[in-house]
């Protein structure tokens, strides 16, 4: 709703704001489940929010569509 109310596009919001995420664990491919369920058992919200890749820049795919960033 911020967004729309300041006319801040998708693209600038994940740029710049926080965007809910909290902190961000980087694991092994293989660890990432049991990592999510371990943190569940301790009381966190977790998710696999992403993954590395060879490709050069970041996409995120959120609600809004896929947004890339150099």
């Amino acid at each position: 709703r911020l967004c729309e109310i300041g006319g801040i596009s998708p693209e600038t919001a994940y740029l710049y704001w926080n965007m809910g995420n909290g902190m961000l664990l980087v694991v092994a491919p293989e660890a990432a489940e049991a990592t999510v369920q371990q943190l569940a058992q301790s009381g966190y919200q977790a998710q696999v929010a992403g993954y590395l890749t060879a490709e050069a820049g970041v996409t995120l795919r959120v609600a809004a569509g896929e947004l890339k960033y150099a």
